[in-house]
């Protein structure tokens, strides 16, 4: 497992399709993932694991997601589908420090090889 940071962001680098409320929700959901109510979370899904995320929101949005860490793909896509609560393939990933924009899948590919 590689480590990562990345801002994440929806379709085209815009707004998520989510609010805070609902993503906030469906976060908590995870066992194992602490939720601050400024939007801060640490999720350790085991020993080897942990992602360290921070929602941005505006405008009844979550305008970007603010992740670092070390998980495996199955995590990986467990937190996203947490914060996006659909769809994701379109999302867009901005590499921190490089600021390289990637369409999920090829962010994806490059940490985990899928």
């Amino acid at each position: 497992m590689k480590r990562f940071h990345v801002y994440f962001y929806g379709p085209d680098a815009n707004a998520l399709r989510s609010t805070f409320e609902q993503a906030a929700s469906r976060l908590e959901s995870l066992p194992k993932l602490f939720f601050e109510l400024d939007g801060s979370f640490v999720w350790s899904p085991d020993r080897s694991q942990q992602i360290d995320g921070m929602l941005y929101d505006a405008q009844d949005q979550i305008q970007y997601v603010d992740l670092q860490g070390q998980c495996s793909l199955e995590s990986w896509r467990k937190l996203i589908t947490a914060i996006v609560g659909g769809p994701s393939e379109d999302c867009v990933v901005m590499v921190i420090p490089t600021r390289e924009l990637k369409i999920l899948p090829a962010f994806e590919q490059s940490i985990w090889g899928v």
